[in-house]
């Protein structure tokens, strides 16, 4: 979506910008950004705990790299598939993902106010 300055420099001070390029911004709520950070940081440090390359991690469960990226770079709000795929490559079940979620995400997050 194009912009103009004034309303770059408005998400720029609020803090929401996900990705810019020029003529170009994506921006995310504070509680979703929070989220696909939280997933982010979840995915990451489960792939390096295990040693796992990130060339290699991608190629042999056949995720796409920008796919992977996405993820991890929060830039963007992936879909429920893709974490699923990845999540279930670093061999976790969604039970253990959201424990370990919910350990990264503030306790504040799930209150019925956000």
């Amino acid at each position: 979506m194009k912009i103009k300055d004034e309303l770059f420099q408005y998400f720029e001070k609020a803090g929401n910008i996900v990705h810019y390029r020029p003529n170009d911004i994506i921006y995310m709520q504070e509680d979703s950004k929070m989220l696909y950070e939280a997933i982010s940081k979840v995915i990451h440090k489960a792939r390096t705990d295990k040693n796992l390359k990130y060339t290699d991690f991608c190629y042999e469960n056949d995720i796409p790299m920008s796919t992977y990226d996405a993820i991890i770079n929060a830039s963007t709000q992936s879909s429920f598939y893709n974490i699923a795929k990845v999540v279930k490559a670093l061999g976790f079940n969604f039970e253990k993902f959201g424990a370990l979620l919910d350990k990264e995400l503030p306790a504040s997050y799930w209150d019925n106010d956000n």
